[in-house]
């Protein structure tokens, strides 16, 4: 019991000194004020139930606040400013014409998780694409609904085709035990040619099985499509600053065709 209450007093000691240090930086508690510190927060700046600290409460602030929730660094950095600029007021145009409002419970909204997973003992890269839902008792979940990279990352090995033998049906296929039991890396490659692998079921099972062990998201994308005529990511900023947190990262104008291709590209492997 000691040991607790001791705990508990360094905790509170440490928290009274944290506020104390933004209490007494302005700049800090200026930007901490600022930032975008979730995607829930992003949510309510872009449907008009929060506003940024230093945007001013007039006809114009909605529109403000869309504006404040790009990544104006990169903004600034791009070749194209003029032409972005003029892409972001349209894009602006559009949200308050269709009265867009963003959640990340949407059927065009996606999450672009690229990972580190181990298998035989090394790490491997590869990408999940997540999308939140619910359920038919009203439960919001994330589900993944893709996986792409265990070919490039060497967890699949299915660039090439291996043959069995076209007579092999005259001894009901008993040269299968020998073929699939030594010859697991090849596993793949006895498909048929018609058939492609579906790379989340692999990944599942080799999750399941425990033959490919979780190990951390190293960077995270949410794409976006429920903007008429624009597509747009969202990506955290971490900087001292008061444009930072989740921020608009990348803006392009989109058909819906061509948003329908995007959504299939992005659960291609490249």
């Amino acid at each position: 019991m000691k040991n607790i209450i001791y705990v508990a007093l360094c905790l509170m000691t440490a928290l009274l000194g944290y506020s104390q240090i933004i209490l007494e930086d302005p700049s800090l508690s200026r930007n901490f004020r600022a930032e975008v510190k979730s995607l829930d927060e992003f949510a309510a700046r872009f449907n008009g139930a929060e506003s940024h600290p230093e945007i001013s409460d007039d006809s114009l602030m909605n529109l403000q606040n869309i504006k404040a929730l790009f990544d104006l660094e990169k903004v600034i950095g791009k070749d194209d400013r003029s032409q972005f600029t003029s892409y972001a007021m349209s894009f602006c145009d559009s949200i308050f014409t269709y009265n867009i409002r963003f959640s990340l419970c949407d059927s065009n909204v996606f999450a672009l998780a690229k990972c580190k997973v181990k298998f035989e003992n090394r790490d491997r890269p590869i990408s999940l694409i997540l999308v939140q839902e619910k359920t038919s008792d009203g439960y919001t979940r994330w589900g993944i609904a893709g996986v792409k990279g265990l070919v490039k990352s060497g967890i699949i090995k299915a660039k090439k085709f291996y043959n069995i033998s076209p007579v092999e049906h005259e001894i009901h296929f008993m040269g299968l035990s020998d073929i699939l039991n030594h010859n697991t890396h090849k596993a793949f490659g006895y498909r048929s040619l018609n058939n492609s692998i579906d790379q989340l079921n692999v990944f599942l099972t080799l999750i399941q099985t425990g033959l490919i062990e979780f190990e951390i998201v190293d960077n995270l994308e949410i794409y976006c499509m429920n903007v008429p005529g624009f597509i747009f990511i969202i990506s955290e900023v971490l900087r001292e600053s008061t444009n930072s947190g989740w921020l608009i990262s990348d803006l392009f104008p989109a058909t819906s065709e061509e948003k329908k291709q995007f959504i299939n590209n992005l659960f291609i492997e490249q």
